[in-house]
C-alpha cells in the first residue's frame, strides 16, 4: 500500500458529494452561489460552466491559517490545527504560489501550471499573483484494498475480486448497537476500500516561489508557511490576460471551482528549505465490512 500524508485533518466537502453523485447519475453538475473559489476570488465569479461539461480535481489551492499556536504548561509551543466544516467553500487565508513585479511575469510554459491570475497591490506596488496551481492528475488511478484486522493487527492488501464476489453468499453481519454513538473501535473482521492517492509536489522552483511571496507579504521569507490546502475541481476556459506592455493574450484560466478536500498540516518551507511532497489518499472516508477474519 502506498505511503499516505497522515494529516491530523482531512475533510471532504459537501462540493466533492454533490459532484460524486453528478458524475455517478449522469445529472447536471451544480454550482450553487456561494458555493466557488472564483466567488471567494471574485475572479471569473460569472462565467459559470455549462452543467454538462465534466468537472475534475486538478487544482491546488494554498494559506497559511490553518493553524493556531498553543504554549503548553512546559513552555513548548505546539502548532494546533484547525479544520474547516463539510461545507465549507473558501480559505481562512489564501495565499498565491506566485507573486511576480508586472513586468517580470511568468513564460507562457510556466502559467500553464497555475491559475487565477489577478493584479494585487502590496506596500503601493503591483503584482501578478498566482493562487492556484494544476496538479499533475495524468498518473493518478483508483486502488482497491483489502483490510483484515485482527486484534491491534491489521494487514493491508490489494483487493482482488474472485469467483467469491462474482458469485456472492449471504453472510452474516456482526450485532451492531445503533443507539450506542459513542463505538469508534472498528471490530475485528475483513474490510474493503476503493481511493485514490494524489500527490502534491512543491519542486525547487515552487518552493523558491513561495518564499519569495512570504518575503513580499510580510517583509521576510523566515515564516513561508503552509497550513492549509485545498483540492479542488473545475474546468479550463480561456480567458484574456495583459501583459505589463498593455498587450492582450489568451490563456487558461480556471471555471467552476469547488473545493472537494480540505487538509491541514503545519510546513515552513523557510526552515526545512527544500521540496514538499506529500501523498493525500483521497476517496471512500469508511471502509466496509465484508466479513468476519
Amino acid at each position: 500500500m502506498s505511503k499516505v500524508y497522515d494529516g491530523k485533518l482531512s475533510t471532504p466537502t459537501l462540493s466533492a458529494m454533490r459532484l460524486a453523485m453528478a458524475l455517478m447519475t449522469g445529472s447536471l453538475i451544480k454550482y450553487p452561489e456561494k458555493s466557488t473559489l472564483n466567488e471567494h476570488f471574485n475572479l471569473l465569479a460569472n462565467r459559470i460552466p455549462d452543467g454538462t461539461e465534466r468537472a475534475t480535481l486538478k487544482y491546488l489551492c494554498i494559506g497559511n491559517r490553518g493553524h493556531v499556536a498553543q504554549t503548553e504548561s512546559d513552555g513548548f509551543t505546539d502548532f494546533v490545527p484547525v479544520g474547516k466544516v463539510a461545507n465549507a467553500s473558501g480559505m481562512f487565508n489564501a495565499v498565491p504560489f506566485v507573486l511576480r513585479e508586472l513586468d517580470n511575469d511568468l513564460s507562457d510554459a510556466q502559467r500553464k501550471n497555475y491559475a487565477f491570475r489577478t493584479q494585487v497591490n502590496i506596500n503601493g506596488r503591483n503584482y501578478w499573483a498566482y493562487y492556484l496551481k494544476r496538479i499533475d492528475m495524468r498518473t493518478v488511478e483508483t486502488n482497491d484494498y483489502l483490510i483484515t484486522k485482527q486484534g491491534s493487527v491489521q494487514t493491508v492488501v490489494d483487493h482482488v475480486y474472485t469467483d467469491n464476489e462474482l458469485f456472492p453468499k449471504p453472510i452474516e453481519l456482526p450485532e451492531y448497537d445503533y443507539d450506542n454513538d459513542q463505538r469508534v473501535d472498528i471490530p475485528d473482521g475483513r474490510y474493503v476500500t476503493s481511493n485514490a492517492d494524489i500527490k502534491i509536489v512543491f519542486d525547487e522552483f515552487d518552493v523558491q516561489e513561495y518564499m519569495n511571496v512570504t518575503a513580499i507579504m510580510r517583509g521576510s521569507s523566515r515564516s513561508s508557511v503552509i497550513s492549509e490546502i485545498a483540492l479542488a475541481s473545475g474546468i479550463d476556459g480561456v480567458a484574456t490576460g495583459e501583459s505589463a506592455t498593455g498587450s492582450p493574450f489568451s490563456y487558461d484560466e480556471a471555471l467552476g471551482v469547488q473545493v472537494l478536500y480540505y487538509i491541514t498540516l503545519y510546513s515552513n518551507l523557510a526552515i526545512t528549505n527544500e521540496n514538499l511532497n506529500m501523498t493525500v489518499k483521497i476517496g471512500q472516508s469508511s471502509p466496509f465490512f465484508i466479513g468476519a477474519v
